[in-house]
């Protein structure tokens, strides 16, 4: 399969910063561009979007070693159907959800490319950790899942997911 080729074979500095990009970087630009100012307050987007990374690192190191995985997971027709169903849900969600929260491009573009991109590398690297991680590549994993969801409860008890309405209570002007 090629992504788990593409994953062994690329460097990890170049894995690093595409993913950095992806998830951190275009989120504050198009935020600065579209409402004057680049921010990221929801703790599960901050943080939690670095401990999914971990678990990406995780899974490319267990790769790297070589781990044999099970032949349904290399079939490439499931990897599509994977990236097709992500996609959709991600869509569900923002169509969804988008009116609670500010609409903005930015909310968008975490809806319909970060997330997918999350469920579709936790479908697929996760049986990688499972069938080739060590005890403690197994345990940081869930950890790391466990961080994250305890982070998205976080945001929404304390009305940190809507981002936007967040920083107005607390007086920050955006446009």
């Amino acid at each position: 399969m090629k992504f788990y080729e593409f994953l062994i074979y690329c460097p990890l500095w170049v894995i690093v910063l595409f993913l950095a990009t992806i998830t951190d970087v275009i989120i504050h630009l198009m935020r600065e561009k579209q409402e004057g100012i680049g921010y990221q307050v929801a703790y599960s987007a901050k943080i939690g979007d670095l401990a999914l990374l971990g678990i990406v690192f995780i899974a490319i190191t267990v790769l790297k070693r070589g781990v044999v995985l099970p032949h349904w997971l290399m079939n490439n027709n499931l990897h599509y159907a994977i990236i097709l169903t992500s996609i959709s849900l991600g869509i569900i969600v923002n169509s969804s959800t988008l009116e609670t929260r500010s609409g903005k491009i930015a909310d968008i573009y975490h809806d319909i490319v970060i997330a997918p991109m999350f469920l579709y590398f936790f479908i697929v690297l996760f049986p990688v950790i499972y069938f080739g991680g060590y005890k403690y590549e197994k345990i940081s994993a869930i950890s790391f899942v466990l961080l994250w969801a305890s982070l998205v409860v976080y945001d929404i008890l304390t009305e940190r997911m809507n981002q936007r309405e967040f920083l107005k209570k607390r007086g920050i002007k955006l446009w």
